[in-house]
């Protein structure tokens, strides 16, 4: 669980990310970022910020695995970078 320091900072991060991705795509998009522990393989903390509901990120989640798993070739994003 995030400690109230780290709860403000991904909100502003959510804030932030929300502005950069409308730019870029010229449209508002969705999304979900989560964080996790790198490599040691502990449970340790996780967390995540999202700008769209709780179902609609666990089936865009699904909707990534599935390709990522069988290692197909996901399209690239439109939009400047």
């Amino acid at each position: 669980m995030a400690t109230p320091a780290q709860e403000e900072a991904m909100r502003h991060l959510a804030g932030k990310l929300d502005m950069v991705l409308q730019s870029m795509y010229g449209t508002k998009m969705g999304f979900f970022l989560t964080v996790v522990p790198f490599g040691d393989g502990s449970p340790g903390i996780s967390d995540y910020i999202a700008n769209i509901g709780r179902n609609e990120a666990i089936d865009m989640l699904r909707t990534t695995a599935d390709p990522l798993e069988s290692n197909q070739v996901m399209p690239a994003a439109q939009g400047q970078a």
